[in-house]
C-alpha cells in the first residue's frame, strides 16, 4: 500500500476524532455566566422599566417564559437542581441532592452564589433583608460554604468570576418588598458594569423572575415572566419558544457539556439566537 492510499484510509477517522473533540458550532459555550432571579411580577408589569427595557433592547427576550410553581422557593430549587425537591413552601429546608454547584464542581468548574446582605461566607440562616429561601445554594448541605458568599465579595475584575454565578438581591432590591422602579435602578448599578464587559468577553447575563404576582389570582402557567439573555453574540431579538426554569438549567449544563440533573433532561434545547 502506498502512502497516499494509507492516508485515504486514515482520513475518515481523523474527521471522526475532530467531530468528537470539538463542540457543535451552535452549542452555547460561555466563559462566564451570571444568573439573576427577581420576584413576583409578570413580564407585562416590568418590561417597560428603564433598565430592564435597555436589557431587552440589548439581548434576547423570551416572551413565553413561565414559572414552575408557587410560592417562590420551589422555582429557585428547580432552576438550581432540576427539581423542586418536594418543597411546596418558603420554609427552610436542608436538602442533599445533586445540583448545579455539585455538577460543576465534579467537572472541575466553579459556581458561587453572591447574595446581597448575606452576613458572612457560608451563612445558611436568615438575616433580613437577606432570606435563605431566595438563595438556593444555601438550602443544599452538599454545596460548599465557600460557594455561598456576600455580594460585597463579587470581584470587580470580572475575569476572576467563576464559570457560573448566581447574583441574589435581598428583599429590598428583588422587587419583593421594594417598588419595581427602585429595584430597576439598583439593578442598573449592580449589573451594568458586568453587562458591558460580558458583551466583549464571551460571557452572558441571564435575568429572570420566579413567578408572576399570584396574589391577584394569576396562575403561574398562564402569565409569562420576563426572561432576558444578554451576552456576546446574542442578537437583539425576541423568542416565542416556551421555556421555564428547567429549560434554563438545561441550557447552562449543556453549555459546559454536563449531564442533566432532573426534569431538565426532558426539555428542548433553548435557542439563544446565536
Amino acid at each position: 500500500m502506498n502512502q497516499t492510499s494509507a492516508w485515504l484510509l486514515v482520513l475518515p477517522f481523523v474527521f471522526l476524532a475532530a467531530a468528537c473533540r470539538f463542540p457543535e458550532p451552535n452549542k452555547p459555550r460561555w466563559d462566564h455566566l451570571v444568573v439573576v432571579l427577581l420576584e413576583n411580577h409578570s413580564a407585562d408589569e416590568v418590561r417597560s422599566l428603564p433598565y430592564l427595557s435597555a436589557l431587552r433592547a440589548a439581548g434576547r427576550e423570551f416572551t413565553a417564559s413561565y414559572g414552575t410553581a408557587r410560592p417562590s422557593q420551589p422555582n429557585y430549587l428547580a432552576l438550581f437542581s432540576g427539581s423542586t425537591q418536594g418543597v411546596t413552601d418558603d420554609n427552610s429546608h436542608d436538602l442533599n441532592a445533586a445540583n448545579l454547584e455539585t455538577r460543576l464542581t465534579d467537572a472541575g468548574l466553579r459556581l458561587v452564589s453572591w447574595a446581597q446582605s448575606l452576613p458572612s461566607r457560608g451563612f445558611r440562616g436568615d438575616a433580613a433583608p437577606y432570606v435563605r429561601k431566595h438563595n438556593p445554594a444555601a438550602s443544599f448541605t452538599n454545596v460548599s460554604g465557600d460557594s455561598i458568599r456576600p455580594l460585597t465579595e463579587l470581584p470587580t475584575d470580572f475575569s476572576q468570576l467563576p464559570e457560573v454565578s448566581f447574583l441574589i438581591p435581598d428583599l429590598n432590591h428583588d422587587m419583593h418588598d421594594d417598588t419595581p422602579a427602585d429595584s430597576d435602578s439598583w439593578l442598573q448599578s449592580a449589573l451594568s458594569g458586568y453587562v458591558s464587559w460580558a458583551l466583549a468577553h464571551q460571557s452572558l447575563l441571564v435575568l429572570t423572575f420566579d413567578e408572576p404576582d399570584t396574589s391577584a389570582g394569576v396562575e403561574v402557567a398562564t402569565a409569562p415572566v420576563l426572561t432576558i439573555f444578554v451576552g456576546q453574540g446574542v442578537p437583539p431579538s425576541t423568542s416565542t419558544q416556551p421555556i421555564n426554569n428547567y429549560t434554563v438549567l438545561k441550557y447552562i449544563l449543556d453549555g459546559f457539556g454536563l449531564a442533566p440533573l432532573g426534569l431538565d433532561a426532558s426539555q428542548p434545547v433553548l435557542d439563544d439566537g446565536r
